[in-house]
């Protein structure tokens, strides 16, 4: 049996992304860009992504809510 792969480092990102986010509310987009590296474009394709994260059977109650404030 072979091992496993890991997941792909944006799917990691996105994964650490969450959480952290969900622990400093209130920090701006550049400043959440700044600390994962990545530009601020990035960070807006990330959370569209998470937009469409969720759970079977992916009715509008299973899936992640993501909330931007200006």
């Amino acid at each position: 049996m072979s091992p496993r792969p890991l997941a792909g480092p944006e799917i990691q990102r996105i994964l650490a992304l969450v959480p952290w986010i969900v622990a400093h509310p209130g920090t701006n987009k550049a400043e959440i860009a700044q600390r994962f590296g990545i530009r601020v474009g990035q960070l807006d394709e990330d959370l569209a992504l998470v937009l469409m994260i969720g759970v079977p059977p992916y009715s509008p109650g299973d899936y992640l809510d993501v909330e931007e404030d200006d």
